[in-house]
């Protein structure tokens, strides 16, 4: 049991260290930012009997100005066929989506909005647009630009690493 303790506050003095390194430190900080972010808009969907999953799902389609298929949403959305699927079928039995089979090829099925998931939409979106002015109203406009510029950076080079990743597999 002793032997079992010092391993475990071995590693938690490690684990220790590393938080403080200015790298890791940014990176829980973000990732802690994301989390709230998801939390805090997770609370304000639901009033549309929506979650975030299903939010990003919508505004894929709506961007695109077209139907969309699964495995489209899916690379736009970063998620797994299974979870776009299920999020789907939940968007069409709440009248939100309608999906139905292309003409060209019955393999093919395609998603599109309906007049409430527009409505949805239209309503969500302002919502959204006022909770990310109050998210971000603690930055000026200088300190926003850098903001936007730093986490573009990283999101680039994350898209970089993952790319030569794949490469690699």
């Amino acid at each position: 049991m002793a032997l079992k303790n010092e391993k475990w506050l071995e590693l938690a003095e490690i684990v220790d260290e590393q938080n403080r390194q200015p790298e890791l430190a940014c990176i829980r900080k973000y990732m802690r930012l994301s989390h709230m972010l998801g939390k805090y808009l997770e609370a304000s969907l639901r009033g549309y009997g929506i979650n975030r999953t299903q939010m990003r799902l919508l505004l894929h389609i709506l961007a695109n100005k077209a139907p969309l298929t699964p495995t489209e949403l899916s690379k736009l959305s970063l998620l797994t066929i299974d979870a776009v699927n299920k999020s789907v079928d939940r968007l069409d039995k709440a009248g939100i989506t309608r999906s139905y089979r292309s003409r060209t090829d019955r393999r093919v099925r395609k998603v599109t909005l309906t007049d409430k998931g527009l409505e949805i939409l239209e309503n969500a979106q302002a919502v959204r647009q006022q909770q990310f002015a109050d998210i971000v109203g603690c930055l000026d406009a200088e300190e926003l630009d850098q903001f936007s510029h730093y986490l573009g950076r990283v999101v680039q080079n994350l898209n970089v690493l993952m790319t030569s990743e794949s490469k690699d597999q």
